[in-house]
Formats: C-alpha cells, structure tokens, sequence
C-alpha cells in the first residue's frame, strides 16, 4: 500500500513538469524579446522632438506672416484710398495682395493669397473705422509623416 503510494506521488510530479517546464520556455522566450526591444529602441528623442518643434515654430510663423501682411496691405490700402467706400477698399485691397503676391509669394501663406483673389473677405467702413475679416485661412506645417494643420481668422480693426 505504501508502494502504490508513492508510485502515484511520482506519477504526479511527472504531470507538473509539463507545465513547469512550458512556464520556464515562456518566461525565457519574454525576457529574450524584452532584451530584443529594448537594444533595437531608438533612443533619439531629441531629434523627435526638435521635429515636432520645428514644424509648431513654422505654424506660428506662417499665421504671424499672415496676420502682418494682412495688416500692412490695409494699412497702405486706407493710406491710399482714405475717402474710398468699402467696395472701393476692398478692390484697392485685392489689387494691393496680388501686386505682393506677384512679387514675393509665400507658400507657407496657405489658402491666404486665393482668399483675397476670390474676394473671400470683408472690409468695413464704420464712423471712419475700417475694418477686414478674412475666415477660414488654412495653413499646413509638415515634415515626413508629421503633419499640422490650423485654420484661423484674421480680422484687423
């Protein structure tokens, strides 16, 4: 009886070595991937980071260009025209953005120049107070695969 006992308790851990052993081959193969990945992870987050940083730097520039080429354009169009109406502000206006357009065009303006050549703004003349509002001005940043798009107003008083 004592026998057929521990014949049975070999039997037993005969059974769990299947299992231990299968648990040590996973274990062994996880930590051989880990090792893997972290020797193949590419460190260089700087440059990364000087990437993102470039193309947010860009952005803000081409809006800031936009924004100023907007207000010098009005600026020489009242300094021009300061008794014209608004339909006459808004033409000296166009005829102005297209003469710099033809001169030095930018592209990171975007949609901007198209705007002002389909006549997709506004000026207003009120109590001698003039003032443009162009909507939806897209402008896009990208380097490789990274991409940003912002769409903004401008609207000068």
């Amino acid at each position: 009886m004592k026998c057929q006992h521990i014949t049975e308790i070999a039997n037993m851990n005969k059974k769990a070595d299947i299992p231990t052993t299968l648990l040590l081959v996973i274990a062994l193969v996880l930590s051989v991937t880990a090792i893997f990945i972290l020797v193949s992870f590419a460190k260089d987050f700087q440059s990364s980071s000087t990437l993102f940083s470039e193309i947010a730097e860009e952005i803000n520039f081409n809006q800031k260009y936009i924004t100023q080429t907007s207000k010098i354009i009005l600026s020489q169009t009242i300094t021009s025209c300061p008794s014209c109406t608004e339909q006459q502000l808004k033409e000296k206006f166009k005829t102005l953005t297209t003469e710099k357009e033809n001169t030095y065009r930018y592209e990171g303006a975007g949609n901007f120049f198209a705007k002002i050549r389909n006549s997709e703004f506004e000026i207003k003349k009120q109590n001698n107070i003039i003032s443009l509002e162009i909507k939806d001005i897209s402008i896009i940043s990208e380097r490789g695969n990274n991409k940003i798009e912002r769409t903004f107003d401008v609207v000068i008083i």
